[in-house]
């Protein structure tokens, strides 16, 4: 069941509390390995399809997806799988993905589904198909855990938005009368 898209977890980048981080925890240790840790985790624990918005986007609205492992809301130190252009599939901290920006939850993978997604989601991990903005991006990757199906519902609306947009440039040029070229006759 989908959630609206609304901030289930508002993070206020100007809070004392977005900024600061009581202990050290998992998001400032590097020695750990946060990858082992998301793969011996129960197949019954929470998933969640979440999003925040993308700095270097070259399109507007373009926004970055990953999956949260654990109960909401997350913590600084929550285990996130994401999906990065240099890197591929990568498990983070919450802290890291979110950098500041607000994070909406998308949906809660239903507790009967959360087998399925975690064998997914070890599937996404174990495969490390290289990243590719039209056929293996950070939404291809969360929407699969979380759903099963490999799609990326923003690269299908860009797709449909530049046909779209062929389209009318094309056939706007049809009614227009041709052009000719004039000679200039010399004197």
């Amino acid at each position: 069941m989908a959630v609206p898209s609304y901030p289930a977890f508002p993070v206020d980048p100007y809070t004392p509390h977005a900024r600061a981080v009581p202990w050290p925890g998992l998001a400032r240790m590097p020695s750990v390995d946060l990858e082992a840790i998301l793969r011996s985790r129960p197949d019954g624990e929470p998933l969640h399809l979440i999003r925040r918005g993308k700095r270097d986007a070259l399109v507007p609205g373009i926004d970055h997806y990953a999956v949260l492992a654990g109960s909401l809301p997350p913590m600084d130190d929550s285990i996130v799988l994401d999906y990065q252009h240099d890197q591929g599939p990568r498990v983070t901290t919450f802290l890291e993905l979110r950098a500041g920006m607000d994070v909406f939850l998308i949906e809660t993978v239903e507790p009967a589904q959360l087998p399925l997604a975690h064998a997914r989601l070890r599937e996404v991990l174990d495969k490390r198909l290289p990243y590719d903005a039209l056929e293996a991006n950070c939404q291809h990757a969360a929407v699969y855990v979380a759903r099963g199906a490999w799609e990326s519902p923003q690269v299908r609306g860009l797709g449909t938005v530049l046909l779209v947009g062929a389209g009318v440039a094309i056939f706007s040029d049809l009614g227009k009368p041709k052009r000719t070229a004039r000679r200039r006759e010399s004197r």
